[in-house]
């Protein structure tokens, strides 16, 4: 049987989805003005949620025992999201563009992190991002239009690279080494 979170309390500041919980509609938390923190138990091992234009939206903790992240611009326009923590069990990002357009300027990997999307971070205020041991391949348009990039360092060796990767990265002074390319 699937435990189904379909959003009902849209004046709540914080939501704490509930380990029981098996599934949440993509769009369950569209239209929650008030919307400060969300944090996502690890009962559900693949998110695929839309936050698009929730302005109130500060903080994102995903919980441990999740190991994949989908969407499309899932943050889109949140304008005030400072704070995303993911947790050391996500192997994937599979999402197009999941964190395009983000404020923040700092964002952490988990080591066991296997694969990231093409536009990751497309458009974003990042300023520096460690890539794990485990990705072995930056794809196409990962960090496009990251105009305060500064520093992209790797813990492993740099097999691929796609194009566009770092197109309008006009602050880029650190890149892996990547002569295995």
């Amino acid at each position: 049987t699937v435990d189904r979170w379909s959003g009902s309390q849209t004046g709540s500041e914080e939501v704490i989805i509930p380990e029981h919980i098996d599934a949440v509609d993509i769009y369950a938390f569209n239209g929650w003005d008030a919307l400060k923190t969300i944090t996502i138990s690890g009962s559900l091992e693949t998110v695929d949620l839309s936050f698009q234009n929730d302005d109130s939206l500060e903080t994102v903790i995903y919980g441990k025992g999740i190991t994949e992240l989908k969407g499309n611009m899932s943050f889109y326009g949140c304008d005030s999201l400072s704070e995303i923590i993911l947790p050391d069990s996500l192997k994937r990002i599979t999402g197009i563009s999941l964190f395009s357009g983000l404020p923040i300027e700092e964002i952490e990997l988990p080591e066991g992190l296997e694969e990231i999307s093409q536009g990751l971070f497309s458009e974003s205020n990042i300023r520096e991002i460690k890539l794990p041991k485990g990705i072995t391949e930056i794809p196409l348009y990962a960090f496009d239009g990251c105009t305060q990039l500064e520093r992209v360092t790797s813990d492993g060796a740099i097999s691929e690279v796609g194009n566009y990767a770092f197109n309008g990265c006009s602050s880029l002074i650190e890149v892996p080494d990547l002569s295995g390319v």
